[in-house]
């Protein structure tokens, strides 16, 4: 019986995606490194196939991340999926070396949403 890829699926994929790109890892280059294709790689990413226990080891083991961070926090109806923009913004974000700037980074972000959210 197959099911159907889930909230969930799709999280642990958008992670895969986030955790890929810091890497700076192409989905080939990710497929070659645990042994399937680069299509198989976006269909993990984009939550079409779900992840085994054992694949997503594999993957974490490439992208020298614990499991744990590809699946960490993910629970039952409280998965939150992140879209291309906030993927972006997280792997420049990483990018950010010097802590003075990270923080300015952070303030400038909460100024932002501050002001969005003024009524």
């Amino acid at each position: 019986m197959t099911r159907s890829p889930t909230e969930i699926d799709r999280e642990i994929g958008q992670r895969i995606r986030l955790a890929r790109k810091q890497a700076k890892l192409s989905q080939s280059e990710l497929g070659q490194a645990i042994g399937v294709t680069y299509q198989q790689v976006q269909k993990y990413e984009n939550g079409t196939d779900r992840v085994a226990a054992s694949r997503l080891v594999q993957i974490a083991a490439v992208l020298e991340q614990p499991a744990s961070a590809l699946l960490g926090g993910v629970e039952q109806g409280q998965a939150r999926l992140m879209d291309e923009d906030a993927i972006a913004l997280v792997a420049l974000f990483n990018e950010i070396k010097r802590p003075a700037l990270r923080g300015a980074a952070l303030q400038t972000v909460k100024s932002l949403v501050a002001a969005g959210n003024e009524v």
